[in-house]
């Protein structure tokens, strides 16, 4: 039922698309503030491989969004069911760092990209939330942070380039941390301060 809960405001769809290319340029901005070495201007032309980046995270099954039916749609109400969406959170954000483990090990991302997982478990939970747990929106977020990243990534080299993933986590932290703090009935915590169970079908509607 969640994988095809594509009927959610249009501003979404916005959001899970245009918001990781918000994201990863301010990222790459701040990495220029502290110090490293600007993107020439024939890097920056290929702006527009990140749709095309993008489109193949979408069609191309053996690519990291295709996890959402699993994180997002099925890890994650499980979780809900028992815990708070903030416990939740660190529970999956364990598991989906984790199965990154065989690429890490393998040399496929670097092991600092470790810290950006654990964070943007928490930017997909938040947005899980107020779309009532769509999959589809999750699975175009992811496929849109990795098409952004890719690129936005290359862009810088060496110490500069570890600092991007180093930023990107910290970003995702504050998302993270202002979703919780504005809305937090909505990560399970009652008004009296206790953590309270949220079944799939209580979370709630935006």
């Amino acid at each position: 039922r969640r994988l095809v809960q594509w009927r959610v405001n249009v501003g979404w769809y916005a959001v899970a698309l245009l918001a990781p290319v918000a994201g990863w340029v301010t990222v790459a901005y701040a990495n220029v503030l502290l110090g490293a070495a600007p993107p020439d201007p024939a890097q920056l032309a290929g702006w527009s491989s990140i749709f095309t980046a993008t489109l193949i995270f979408l069609v191309n099954p053996l690519t990291g969004a295709w996890e959402e039916p699993g994180w997002r749609g099925y890890a994650l109400p499980l979780l809900l069911r028992r815990h708070s969406a903030l416990v939740g959170s660190v529970v999956l954000g364990l598991m989906w760092t984790l199965w990154h483990v065989p690429m890490f090990v393998a040399g496929l991302i670097p092991w600092w990209d470790a810290a950006l997982v654990f964070a943007l478990t928490f930017v997909f939970t938040a947005i899980y939330l107020r779309t009532a747990g769509s999959v589809p929106i999750a699975f175009l977020l992811h496929a849109a942070f990795n098409g952004a990243g890719g690129f936005f990534i290359s862009l810088f080299a060496g110490d500069d380039r570890v600092r991007m993933y180093w930023l990107a986590a910290v970003l995702c932290a504050v998302v993270a941390l202002v979703a919780i703090v504005v809305s937090p009935d909505r990560w399970g915590r009652a008004p009296g301060g206790r953590y309270r169970t949220m079944a799939p079908d209580e979370v709630p509607r935006a």
